[in-house]
């Protein structure tokens, strides 16, 4: 499966969200934040987790990278955990293709 990585956050009325930087926010930015920050739940991860969790994150630069079912859940899951609702919405929407 391929994700639109290089497609932008956009906020309930339809807008770019346009990070500090100024540039817009892509769903590749938000999956690598996810991927690569150290949640809660990360406390006991060994290193071969964090190693999978980067390798992930780097394929995001991809634009044409495939992603298996489990990867897909897996960055959902860690979209879900590090985003309030303004950008797990938009963000599902593109990774589930709405």
């Amino acid at each position: 499966m391929k994700l639109p990585v290089t497609e932008t956050i956009k906020d309930i009325f339809g807008k770019d969200l346009i990070a500090e930087s100024g540039a817009p926010v892509t769903l590749a930015t938000v999956i690598q934040n996810a991927l690569l920050g150290v949640l809660k739940s990360d406390e006991n991860m060994d290193g071969a987790s964090k190693l999978a969790l980067h390798t992930l994150a780097v394929r995001t630069l991809n634009p044409d990278a495939d992603y298996v079912m489990e990867e897909v859940t897996l960055i959902k899951s860690r979209v879900g955990m590090t985003y309030g609702p303004a950008i797990v919405g938009p963000a599902f929407a593109l990774i589930e293709g709405r």
